[in-house]
């Protein structure tokens, strides 16, 4: 491209006004060709809508806009997770990291939850648009260096390295489920306390039956 724009300005300043013409046809040609690689790499495959699927997103209020976005945001995090899934398991390292952070379970169950509750999609953007990313970015390059033939001193220095970060976006992978899930614990802490309170005024009305009962059984002493 950069030497096609040189001969470009070249034949303009020389006054080869038909050379400049057909370089510039050229040129024009090979942007919208770019243009189309990277619209198409860009271009996400989205499976059938269920009629199911349809009304929920209806019944939350969603426009087409917002159903077509988030349909294809979930679609990108399904590609990545799928990945994150293979490259946990490639590795030894890796596998071990995964069963002590729960990395892949936590992506998949945010997923699932994210899924079912659209409307939440804001407090998922963290894990969307950063920490799921970003680990799987630290797995590739982790398993990429992981499998060169020859290792040097800096290699198992990188492999440290990428191997402690990935434990850490892991842990940020855990916050991610837990900030989605906070409004439902607390719902649950509001339940909870209200069903304690009902069984604490349960227990006095039993223990104010029985009082009464032992009382009233209780023959009067004789003067």
């Amino acid at each position: 491209m950069i030497p096609l724009a040189a001969l470009f300005i070249d034949s303009l300043t020389n006054g080869s006004t038909i050379i400049a013409i057909i370089i510039g046809i050229l040129m024009v040609r090979l942007i919208i060709k770019l243009l189309t690689t990277i619209k198409k790499g860009k271009e996400i495959k989205l499976p059938a809508m269920s009629k199911e699927k349809s009304e929920h997103y209806e019944s939350l209020g969603m426009s087409d806009q917002q159903i077509e976005f988030f349909r294809e945001t979930m679609q990108t995090a399904k590609e990545q997770i799928k990945a994150l899934d293979t490259n946990m398991n490639s590795v030894t390292k890796l596998k071990a990291i995964n069963l002590r952070t729960d990395a892949v379970k936590i992506t998949k169950s945010l997923f699932k939850r994210l899924a079912d509750e659209p409307n939440k999609l804001h407090l998922a953007d963290g894990f969307l648009y950063h920490h799921l990313p970003n680990i799987l970015e630290l797995t590739d390059k982790y398993i990429e260096i992981n499998n060169h033939e020859v290792k040097t001193k800096t290699s198992y220095e990188a492999l440290e390295k990428s191997a402690a970060m990935i434990e850490k976006v892991a842990i940020l992978l855990l916050e991610d489920y837990e900030r989605f899930v906070k409004d439902d614990m607390d719902e649950l802490d509001v339940e909870l306390t209200l069903a304690e309170q009902n069984i604490s005024r349960k227990e006095e009305k039993n223990l104010e039956d029985i009082t009464k009962e032992t009382t009233a059984s209780t023959p009067d002493k004789e003067d």
